[in-house]
């Protein structure tokens, strides 16, 4: 595959087909969540996601971004690489506070693992809710070099309206790997999270 997609949703192609389901999923739950206006009508409250990065992107690191999304309820984040050679996958633990929010989908479109044509294999896995194992691997080809700072691949994450304000996202130390045989992780490499808050 060119493109890796793991959803809740389902697979496909198409990222608005599962942008159009989160939406739906969002204003559901706020109208779970909503209450009497005192008039005996109801209100809708309508609850936004917003992330903070723990580290900027910098040479020689792995740190993740706000992405482009004007959908309050839906948070994209980027994870993000900078200035690194030979980079051949992603290999890391994801972890989250589920207890805020829940992550819906994981794609490499737009990546530049694949920017220049190569196909990735990969294995995304939840077995524990808030504890992901995220494993992009370019096949039959080199590891690619990374000028300045490009997408490795892409988070997307339904805020719980319901709970707490925020909560952090941490990714595991080393989380790329190079293009050696069997591929190993990138030495002393940091790959940095960050937080995300409902207001």
């Amino acid at each position: 595959m060119n493109n890796l997609r793991y959803s809740r949703f389902g697979t496909g192609s198409s990222r608005l087909g599962s942008v159009a389901a989160l939406l739906a999923l969002v204003l559901l739950v706020a109208a779970q969540g909503c209450g009497g206006d005192g008039n005996g009508g109801t209100t809708i409250v309508e609850y936004c996601g917003e992330f903070d990065p723990s580290q900027a992107p910098a040479p020689g690191r792995v740190a993740m971004r706000l992405g482009d999304d004007d959908s309050c309820g839906i948070v994209v984040i980027e994870i993000v690489a900078t200035d690194l050679d030979d980079v051949a996958g992603l290999a890391a633990d994801l972890t989250y506070d589920p207890t805020f929010a829940f992550l819906t989908d994981v794609s490499t479109s737009g990546s530049v693992l694949t920017s220049d044509g190569a196909q990735v294999a990969a294995h995304v896995e939840e077995s524990i809710l808030g504890q992901v194992t995220v494993g992009i691997a370019r096949t039959g080809v080199p590891g690619i070099d990374i000028q300045g700072t490009q997408l490795v691949a892409t988070l997307l994450f339904v805020v719980d309206t319901l709970a707490s304000n925020s909560g952090q996202i941490t990714l595991t130390d080393q989380c790329l790997t190079g293009g050696g045989t069997p591929p190993d992780p990138l030495p002393g490499l940091v790959c940095s999270g960050g937080t995300i808050r409902v207001r």
